[in-house]
């Protein structure tokens, strides 16, 4: 999902993560939850993330969806 460019277009920096800062990210995630899983509920599918950061004093939401369940009806 973090090497999709079609994810991260408006996220982050603004462009897919190469494997190592995907690695890098998930490992200060880990390290540091500040994010919530988002699941499918009746398969318990992972699609994505959200979570509340703060960034120059203000709170922000934001998330990650896989591109694969944007359209999904």
């Amino acid at each position: 999902m973090l090497r999709d460019p079609q994810v991260m277009r408006f996220v982050g920096p603004r462009r897919a993560l190469t494997e190592d800062e995907a690695d890098s990210w998930f490992e200060d995630t880990l390290a540091n939850p500040s994010r919530f899983d988002v699941a499918e509920a009746e398969a318990d599918e992972f699609i994505g993330f959200c979570g509340v950061k703060e960034l120059g004093g203000v709170a922000d939401f934001g998330y990650f969806i896989r591109s694969e369940f944007w359209e999904m009806e």
